[in-house]
């Protein structure tokens, strides 16, 4: 009996691989697809330009690559779990900033650390070690179903990120989404 019921259970690597693809769309879908629905709303309500707007997603960018070289190193010391529970908790407050931002200053330091940082944290380099370590020494087959496949997600949850924003009327919430 004990033996039917161990065959039957799925490798626990796929859930790593489940969870890493999860956690992966809604980063780099929340920080860098669905920003393109904030940006006018974001321009009109705040009188900036589209450059002032733009540089804000570009310390984001920028500053996440460089993020990553110290991430790699929390990950090699303490490995993925930690790393991107810390990710998660640091862009979440991140957002909370953003959602309280009366000016471009604030804008721009609330890209440039809690959210270029912790989605560098919850991003590629811990989700990709967690997925190499439980696929590492498995069968090929394993290791090359392992790709996750980034592009159409995420593009799939820019969509969804304007159809939420408008059926959940957010902009009771947030005027400037009204426009």
């Amino acid at each position: 009996m004990t033996s039917a019921r161990s065959s039957s259970r799925v490798f626990y690597g796929w859930r790593i691989v489940a969870v890493c693809f999860i956690t992966h769309c809604l980063n780099v879908g929340t920080v860098f697809y669905a920003f393109g629905v904030f940006f006018r709303p974001l321009s009109a309500e705040f009188g900036w330009t589209r450059a002032a707007t733009s540089w804000g997603f570009s310390l984001a960018a920028v500053l996440g690559a460089f993020y990553a070289i110290l991430i790699g190193r929390l990950v090699d010391r303490h490995g993925p779990r930690p790393v991107q529970l810390f990710g998660v908790a640091l862009l979440g407050i991140g957002f909370l900033v953003l959602a309280a931002t009366e000016s471009l200053a604030q804008f721009y330091l609330a890209m440039a650390l809690p959210v270029a940082l912790g989605s560098a944290a919850l991003g590629p380099v811990s989700s990709n070690t967690a997925v190499a370590r439980w696929l590492a020494g498995k069968s090929a087959q394993r290791a090359r179903r392992s790709p996750l496949p980034m592009p159409d997600a995420t593009s799939l949850w820019c969509r969804a990120s304007r159809r939420a924003v408008t059926f959940v009327e957010l902009s009771a919430h947030w005027p400037c989404l009204a426009k």
